[in-house]
């Protein structure tokens, strides 16, 4: 494919009048820059260069620098995590997202595909229709990757998937308004570069499958709606491009919804203590056997457990934690170099509970741990429940983690069961 459209590119939809009106029809599109098109590309190569050189803000990056590797420093840099749309209500991930990607392979396989089809379609339609279609693929793919890929995904991909199924629709419905020198960047011919795309991604667990197929059939489902370049009178915009743009923007507001998959569930924490959890966190058992709910690929996790002596001293019941809990997980990474710090703000919890909060690496991510203890009535036990979560999050995550630890709820107190005799059996 290629991007510089030339004249004859659009044929008139009926035989030409004479005269220099139809000549001027015939080169309805004329050589122009791609400046959508560019707009998508420059933004990433300059982004992936600064990244590269170490030219970032002040706190983006650690004293190590950015490792494109490390899922929370792809994060920094606006990649679209589930877990902060849904709990931090990050929804402008849904757009930065396609400019960031996690190598030079990765930017220019997107790139190679994106600025010549791109190109070429934003040469022969309307630029304001061209422009609606890219977003109404990056929203689309965001979307699709928001509800089914729960890891972190970053990349043009999505947007490059929309533009190649617009590509194939456009060209199969003007196929007889197209010139002979533009025809084949469009319809069948786009169909291999479309097909062996799909197919070199497919069984590959580091592809975010469900952003390609959403940004494609969001792209194919606008391609309709895409206005050919010509100089007959037309207007500016159009009803389509209106509903669009509401409908991505319906979609933004709606996406932190859709990313927490519906209510927070009551769950059971144990010796009838429970919590509100947000629906999209999966439990499974930890290393130690506790009971924990997980969400951002692992990277956020609530623990719930046990502690005996609910009449330890608080500075006890902090020193036991550490040695029973929090050393065990450094033999497997999770733990290095804890400390304690101060905690911060208060959280409506029940009386008698204990908090605290420790300071670690799990392996090379910097890591913030929040616990509170909760004396169990009737019970020589202490309830435990802890959040973990990495550290560059921690104050995004301060409704979610008050919401969630403020939901602690006491066991009801039993009743004594009283049995019925009747006289006669007792005679």
């Amino acid at each position: 494919m290629r991007t510089d459209a030339v004249s004859d590119a659009l044929l008139p939809a009926e035989p030409p009048p004479h005269g220099a009106w139809a000549s001027g029809l015939r080169a309805a599109a004329p050589r122009r820059l791609p400046w959508v098109t560019m707009s998508l590309c420059v933004p990433a190569i300059v982004l992936l260069a600064s990244v590269q050189l170490g030219w970032l803000p002040e706190g983006l990056a650690d004293a190590r620098g950015v490792d494109l590797a490390d899922a929370v420093h792809v994060v920094e840099l606006g990649a679209r995590s589930t877990a902060l749309v849904g709990d931090a209500s990050e929804r402008w991930r849904l757009l930065t997202a396609h400019f960031v990607h996690t190598s030079w392979t990765h930017l220019l396989f997107n790139l190679a595909f994106l600025f010549p089809a791109g190109g070429a379609i934003e040469q022969i339609v309307r630029r304001i229709d061209y422009a609606m279609l890219v977003l109404v693929a990056a929203i689309g793919s965001a979307l699709a990757s928001l509800m089914f890929t729960p890891q972190v995904s970053a990349g043009a991909s999505g947007i490059v998937f929309g533009v190649l199924g617009a590509a194939v629709v456009v060209g199969l419905r003007h196929r007889h308004r197209l010139g002979p020198r533009i025809r084949h960047h469009f319809g069948v011919w786009v169909l291999p570069f479309l097909l062996v795309t799909l197919a070199v991604t497919v069984g590959n667990p580091t592809v975010d499958h469900a952003s390609h197929l959403g940004g494609l059939l969001a792209g194919m489902a606008f391609a309709p709606c895409l206005r050919l370049r010509l100089h007959a009178p037309i207007e500016r915009s159009s009803a389509a491009n209106v509903v669009a743009g509401t409908a991505c923007a319906a979609a933004l507001l709606c996406a932190p919804a859709l990313a927490r998959g519906g209510a927070a569930a009551r769950v059971d924490l144990g010796h009838g203590w429970s919590a509100d959890v947000p629906a999209q966190w999966d439990h499974r058992y930890g290393p130690l056997g506790e009971l924990e709910w997980i969400t951002a690929g692992g990277m956020v996790v609530m623990t719930a457990g046990e502690a005996p002596a609910p009449t330890m001293q608080p500075d006890a019941v902090v020193s036991w934690y550490r040695e029973h809990r929090l050393a065990p997980l450094s033999a497997v990474g999770r733990t290095l170099d804890v400390r304690e710090l101060p905690v911060q703000g208060p959280m409506p919890l029940p009386a008698g509970a204990i908090r605290a909060r420790f300071a670690y690496r799990r392996e090379q991510t910097p890591m913030i741990r929040d616990v509170v203890f909760v004396p169990a009535p009737q019970s020589a036990r202490m309830l435990v429940v802890s959040l973990e979560l990495p550290r560059p999050w921690a104050e995004r995550y301060d409704e979610t983690r008050t919401a969630l630890l403020g939901s602690l709820r006491a066991p009801r107190p039993s009743t004594p069961r009283v049995t019925r005799i009747s006289v006669a059996a007792i005679e």
